[in-house]
């Protein structure tokens, strides 16, 4: 059991980022300057915590920019299609730790999307109108999340999902 509390907020900038509590087990007064100081105190903190949240970011981006020199460099030194696509949809996978990455070109003459697969070095697979697809296509492509449990999900696609010979491995 405590006596007494003091609550004194971190922030960054006006958002509330955590919170310090102190208990006493015994009667205290905190003084005017005594609730300034720990202010001043929670503020250096908060500042940390912010540093050290801008470090880890920093660190996170340095992470992805050197994953993105890694394909740059891919794209620069393979001329082969396949080889290319196989090794990008590889840094992929390891990049955001994935089960399965496939790759799809759009066809300039058909407007099909073809899908290219990471093994064995077959030729691309031409896949039909899929219509979440044909949305892509047609429209601006703006990043969409599909599950294979949303009722909404045409068959055409969902057979893509789950279609072995368009897994990478």
């Amino acid at each position: 059991q405590f006596c007494a509390m003091v609550e004194i907020p971190f922030k960054s900038g006006n958002a509330l980022t955590g919170l310090l509590a102190l208990f006493h087990d015994k009667p205290h007064n905190y003084q005017h300057g005594s609730l300034e100081l720990l202010e001043m105190l929670t503020h250096q903190v908060a500042s940390a915590l912010d540093h050290v949240e801008l470090v880890n970011t920093l660190e996170h981006y340095a992470v992805e920019q050197a994953q993105l020199v890694q394909i740059s460099r891919e794209l620069a030194f393979h001329l082969e299609l396949p080889e290319l696509l196989n090794n990008v949809a590889a840094v992929f996978q390891l990049m955001i730790n994935v089960n399965k990455v496939d790759i799809s070109l759009l066809h300039p003459d058909n407007n099909q999307m073809i899908f290219h697969k990471n093994a064995e070095n077959k030729p691309p697979v031409f896949v039909d109108e899929i219509p979440e697809l044909s949305v892509l296509v047609r429209q601006q492509p703006n990043p969409r999340v599909f599950y294979r449990s949303d009722g909404a999900v045409s068959e055409e696609l969902l057979g893509l999902l789950g279609h072995d010979i368009l897994m990478l491995t």
